[in-house]
């Protein structure tokens, strides 16, 4: 009796079990700390990461006057300054890449201090583009389409033109801007947000719905058909002790 159902026991946790553990580490990169924790200085900008961030809040005091003309050697206001609405989205994308402890879920292998192909809910790919549509650009991509000076300094090589030229809509917007970054992803239980109201980050349940059926390198079916394996096997043992 004890045996069946210890083979029960292990058939069952090999399913149940989702084996999602939450990483404790930062991506790696300028201004990033190596794991995420609470910040304790006044934050000038990504407020809604300060309780776990994987930024200072030192550097978030290099994102709070606005207009935003610089951050680091990348100046953003080669075209004018940016609108008000559509700095926020940038921001938020700023933010997200420095700030969020969910960003190493989607660390590039090529290039580990960039996040490759996070999938952003299209609602918010779509009002990102509407804040930004007459807002005016001289780069499609914004990690590579510029002349760079010695200093790392970006220039443009291309006439400025407006976001709506450039992006079409909020799938080119988000899919092109950032590279390989972002992904446009229409299911909205397994996306990440770029915004949100006060309050806890929505975030956190996102990336564990979307990667609870495959952490571990395991998928759903996978674990169940090894689950089927033990109480085969498990049946075989039991049968011959009879």
């Amino acid at each position: 009796m004890y045996f069946t159902q210890l083979c029960f026991i292990l058939s069952v946790s090999t399913v149940v079990k989702s084996a999602f553990e939450r990483k404790n580490e930062c991506l790696p990169g300028n201004n990033h700390k190596r794991t995420p924790g609470p910040e304790e200085g006044t934050f000038g900008a990504c407020h809604e990461y300060k309780n776990n961030s994987c930024c200072t809040a030192a550097f978030t005091q290099t994102l709070s006057a606005s207009p935003i003309v610089k951050v680091e050697d990348t100046y953003w206001n080669r075209c004018g300054n940016l609108s008000r609405s559509c700095e926020q989205y940038k921001l938020s994308v700023e933010c997200f890449y420095r700030c969020s402890p969910n960003a190493i879920y989607w660390k590039n292998p090529d290039h580990p201090s960039a996040a490759l192909h996070v999938p952003v809910c299209a609602e918010d790919c779509d009002a990102w583009f509407e804040a930004c549509k007459d807002d005016m650009t001289c780069a499609t991509n914004w990690l590579t389409d510029w002349n760079f000076t010695k200093p790392g300094e970006n220039h443009c090589k291309m006439p400025c033109k407006s976001f709506t030229e450039i992006y079409k809509d909020g799938k080119g917007l988000c899919e092109k801007m950032w590279g390989s970054t972002f992904l446009y992803e229409g299911n909205a239980d397994k996306c990440i947000k770029l915004q949100w109201s006060a309050g806890d980050n929505p975030n956190n349940a996102a990336v564990e719905k979307i990667f609870a059926s495959t952490s571990g390198g395991w998928s759903t079916v996978m674990k169940t058909a090894f689950a089927d394996l033990i109480l085969i096997s498990c049946a075989v043992a039991i049968s011959s002790f009879f």
